[in-house]
């Protein structure tokens, strides 16, 4: 887990994040209170790679962004192979802003979701964004649409106002180590 907390960061690029095994939780990243300063511009995550697969059946992030946190996710690629429950984008509590562009999110269980917004000050911006699951595009879960689940990327959209370019699609991935 990469644990970014209370920092200010400008680029955070080209990681390769694995978390295998069992393991009680697992986040490729954790970002708390970072770049929360008004006039901090937002902290950009590019060209990462996360890849989460464990047997243990807890909660699992691909990145976890909460509390005063302003992040800009860009070219990375996320891959939730676990069975439990799994979000490749947890946006968690208040002022939390999130752009999110030129992502793959893949989850092929039927536990989680590509994306979830939890919380009462969540700004979510998007496009271009491969988000796929066996079951669902998107989950909100306080706000707006309290404990809604999007099955599809036009409804996804239309609760968003977002990713009207994205895309929900199972492309096969390369294995990076070869």
């Amino acid at each position: 887990e990469n644990d970014l907390s209370n920092v200010d960061i400008d680029i955070c690029n080209g990681n390769h994040c694995q978390q295998l095994g069992n393991k009680a939780s697992a986040r490729g990243f954790y970002i708390a209170d970072i770049n929360k300063d008004a006039a901090a511009p937002y902290a950009l995550f590019s060209n990462n790679e996360v890849i989460i697969n464990t047997s243990e059946p807890k909660l699992c992030y691909g990145f976890y962004i909460a509390n005063n946190s302003k992040a800009e996710l860009i070219n990375n690629s996320i891959l939730m192979l676990n069975d439990s429950i799994s979000n490749g984008i947890h946006l968690y509590n208040g002022n939390v802003y999130l752009k999110a562009n030129n992502n793959n999110i893949l989850v092929p269980n039927r536990l989680g979701t590509p994306i979830i917004i939890d919380g009462e000050k969540v700004t979510y911006e998007g496009d271009y964004n491969n988000y796929w699951s066996l079951t669902n595009c998107g989950t909100y879960k306080r706000g707006k649409y309290q404990d809604s689940i999007f099955d599809n990327k036009s409804d996804w959209m239309q609760a968003t106002s977002s990713d009207e370019h994205s895309v929900s699609i199972n492309v096969p991935l390369l294995d990076s180590n070869k």
